[in-house]
């Protein structure tokens, strides 16, 4: 019965293999992710998170409604890694093909923050506060994506395609901040040191409305370039919630 039970899943890989011959391509890559040129979801987001957080710490020092507040951008630089896992689906001699992307990424975006409140009576400053902060939004997880794309360009050793289609990203991870604040007074000044880490699910669980997944769409361009008949190395450039960068390996079958 064993021998009948391994003779059959057998067939069926062998099956498989035969039905999906020359059909199947499967890519391995590696690269970075830049939020940079444009202003992306995840970063309008994150910047909302570093809002509330950030005007939640500064409320423990003075109450919101005594004072007018006043924020300054926030500065974020981004940086970022992913590892990718593709499959593709080509259909015979057509230049078309749909496919499906894993993507893991770890991604992290430092910012600087400054604001300004006041408390006047009659035009004359009672309280000034100037709060400066840093700290860091980590975001990690696995991002799918379903694609197809079209070969442009197509030679024994190289071909070039255009893909489009959704991705989707989960949302979660953590934040940090270190701020100091000044706060000046007829009486004196007052020096205040504050800092907090949570991670994004607590400020869910704490009533703040911030999305689990983000769907986004993706547009890229591929280089393939053959090293033996069914190997090679091929470059990957994408548009999606920010700048991809990647190379790596892919295996025709």
């Amino acid at each position: 019965m064993k021998t009948k039970v391994i003779a059959a899943v057998s067939m069926v890989v062998l099956s498989s293999i035969s039905l999906f011959a020359d059909k199947l391509d499967i890519q391995i890559s590696y690269g970075k992710w830049s939020m940079s040129p444009f202003t992306t979801v995840i970063e309008n987001e994150s910047e909302n998170l570093v809002r509330r957080e950030f005007t939640s710490l500064t409320e423990e020092i003075l109450p919101g409604p005594v004072f007018s507040a006043v924020l300054s951008d926030i500065d974020f630089s981004s940086s970022g890694t992913i590892l990718s896992l593709a499959l593709w689906y080509n259909f015979g001699k057509s230049r078309f093909s749909l496919g499906f992307k894993g993507q893991y990424f770890d991604f992290e975006l430092p910012y600087s923050i400054f604001s300004q409140q006041a408390i006047s009576f009659l035009n004359y400053s009672l309280v000034e506060m100037e709060t400066r902060g840093q700290g860091t939004v980590n975001l990690s997880g696995t991002a799918i994506s379903l694609l197809g794309r079209w070969a442009a360009f197509s030679s024994k050793k190289s071909r070039v395609f255009i893909y489009a289609g959704v991705k989707f990203y989960p949302y979660r991870g953590d934040i940090t901040l270190e701020q100091s604040t000044r706060i000046q007074t007829p009486l004196g000044d007052i020096n205040y040191d504050g800092s907090f880490g949570h991670t994004i699910n607590q400020v869910r669980e704490l009533g703040v409305d911030i999305p689990t997944l983000i769907v986004s769409p993706s547009l890229g361009v591929q280089f393939q370039a053959a090293i033996l008949k069914k190997t090679g190395l091929f470059l990957d450039i994408s548009l999606s919630q920010g700048t991809f960068f990647s190379g790596g390996l892919f295996f025709s079958f």
